[in-house]
């Protein structure tokens, strides 16, 4: 991280993980679903670079990351297979970028009390052979955010957020048809009451369904 002056920074990491397979990778066996006892624990490395500002009005960061994935578990079928499986089956690339911003107005406006946005794009693409894929490429693409808290009065605040997904992949629907996910816009609301040590609040979620 390098402070470039008080408000801005950049940043840069390198991160390595792995994850072990799970006991239903390993030893789940159903109707549709057999697993594997020779597992291997799957790993990834991640790059990222970034820069953040922060003022008493605005914090804001900005990202760009690659995730190399090995050894991937995941279920897979081949055209004539009836079961799905566990298998270390593929390398998984992952691109993407990641932009927040929080806008603090209590000290500009008594009636705003913040806005933040978020919004993150995803984009993968996997190297294994011609068998399908269950899990590995079912992701969100698009993923966006927008929160908004204003003061009603000094113990009163209200709140909503709006949220926007569009997932990569498909699904099987009743029919046993693969369709794609379909996008989606989520609306959320907050009503909060605070006094001293008291803060209630009464949560509406999925408004309009």
């Amino acid at each position: 991280s390098y402070l470039l002056n008080q408000n801005l920074r950049f940043f840069s990491s390198v991160n390595r993980t792995f994850r072990t397979p799970t006991y239903t990778d390993l030893y789940y066996e159903g109707p549709s679903n057999i697993g594997n006892l020779n597992l291997n624990p799957e790993f990834a490395t991640t790059y990222e670079l970034g820069t953040k500002y922060n003022s008493n009005l605005i914090s804001a960061q900005l990202a760009g990351f690659y995730r190399k994935g090995e050894d991937i578990i995941d279920w897979v079928k081949g055209a004539t297979d009836t079961k799905w499986r566990t298998v270390n089956y593929t390398n998984l690339n992952t691109y993407g970028v990641d932009f927040s911003a929080r806008f603090n107005l209590e000290e500009f406006t008594p009636l705003v009390k913040s806005i933040f946005v978020n919004y993150s794009y995803v984009t993968s693409d996997t190297v294994g052979g011609n068998l399908d894929s269950y899990y590995a490429l079912d992701f969100l693409k698009h993923n966006l955010s927008v929160n908004f808290n204003h003061r009603i009065t000094n113990q009163f605040s209200f709140g909503w957020s709006a949220r926007y997904q569009d997932r990569n992949g498909q699904y099987s629907n009743v029919a046993g048809e693969m369709v794609n996910y379909p996008a989606f816009w989520l609306f959320d609301a907050r009503l909060t009451y605070e006094r001293k040590v008291v803060k209630l609040f009464v949560d509406a979620s999925n408004i309009f369904d």
